[in-house]
């Protein structure tokens, strides 16, 4: 017996000192069916890499398409992902899998492209070429308390529209987009006339309730897929997608005429307060090399705005850049 305990002790002792390669190691192929979690668990993606991370997307119907496009169950602004990039859905057993639509980046699971794949806690998915998302399951209160960290991270908390973070990713994201489909991105910036004076007149709690109707009223007027959010102090942002100078124009107009009809009201004080936009737009023949060229130019037509009398809009030049 003794013989053969140093046996086992002088071949485990090899094993351990011998310098492993990776094309030494065995490789086992295991299939490992999911198991399906309890009632009380909601399946979620939670995006771990791209421009949302940390947003959590809870599974809550029997499936959803994931994709760029704005119809899409989950919205993934990304240029590398399809509008129709990947379906999730749920068997009988409530076993969740998730299959590629055709996408043009494809779909990997592990690391491993994947047409069709039955999904475990843990599995990471990327989507494209930099949208990961890691696929877990939480409690209600779990997916509550990741949303509510997620949105405070990208929400203004003085007026509850999206933050400059938020605004200068998606910015990123969607004049990638516009780039590679040739489809109009239109930014709109905005500036509210003698915004000091309203503080120092009627004081800042007054100050911050006129910010938040402002930004209530933009959101009022925009789609669901455009972006409102707030650049800093007294400027607003628009990123409107598909839309061209034109129709930008017409709704910023009716913006301006709404705003200087409005009564902003709070504990019992009315102030009446005007705007001034700049309108720079994708639409053209390679305008703008990158997207910080684009919001120069919106910044640009604004600040001629407020030169020209305020409570006005003036566009970008059309011209093309110089080679």
């Amino acid at each position: 017996m003794s013989d053969d305990n140093d046996s086992r002790r002088r071949v485990r002792q090899s094993t351990d000192q011998r310098d492993w390669t990776q094309d030494d190691v065995p490789t086992v192929d295991v299939q490992v069916r999911p198991v399906p979690p309890s009632g009380e668990l909601v399946p979620c993606f939670v995006v771990v890499s791209g421009g949302q991370i940390g947003r959590v997307f809870a599974l809550r119907a029997d499936e959803a398409v994931i994709g760029r496009g704005s119809e899409a169950d989950i919205c993934l602004a990304e240029s590398s992902i399809s509008r129709r990039h990947a379906l999730v859905y749920k068997d009988e057993q409530h076993l969740v899998s998730i299959r590629d639509l055709g996408s043009t980046n494809g779909t990997f699971v592990n690391g491993v492209a994947s047409a069709e794949q039955a999904l475990s806690a843990g599995d990471r998915v990327q989507l494209g070429k930099v949208v990961m998302v890691k696929f877990e399951y939480h409690t209600a209160l779990e997916d509550d308390f990741l949303a509510q960290l997620y949105d405070a991270g990208v929400t203004d908390p003085g007026t509850g529209i999206f933050n400059r973070r938020y605004f200068d990713t998606h910015l990123q994201a969607d004049f990638s987009l516009s780039s590679r489909h040739g489809t109009p991105l239109t930014l709109v910036v905005f500036d509210l006339d003698y915004f000091k004076l309203i503080n120092d007149t009627h004081g800042h709690p007054v100050g911050d309730a006129v910010l938040r109707q402002f930004a209530n009223l933009l959101r009022s007027r925009c789609r669901v897929e455009d972006i409102v959010a707030r650049y800093g102090g007294e400027e607003f942002v628009l990123i409107l997608r598909h839309t061209t100078r034109s129709g930008a124009e017409q709704l910023v107009r009716d913006l301006l005429k709404r705003t200087a009809t409005h009564v902003f009201r709070h504990a019992g004080c009315e102030v009446h307060i005007t705007a001034s936009a700049g309108i720079a737009s994708t639409e053209g023949p390679d305008l703008y090399p990158e997207p910080q060229a684009l919001l120069a130019a919106a910044d640009a037509a604004l600040y001629r705005a407020k030169a020209s009398g305020r409570n006005r809009v003036e566009l970008d030049t059309v011209e093309p850049l110089p080679a």
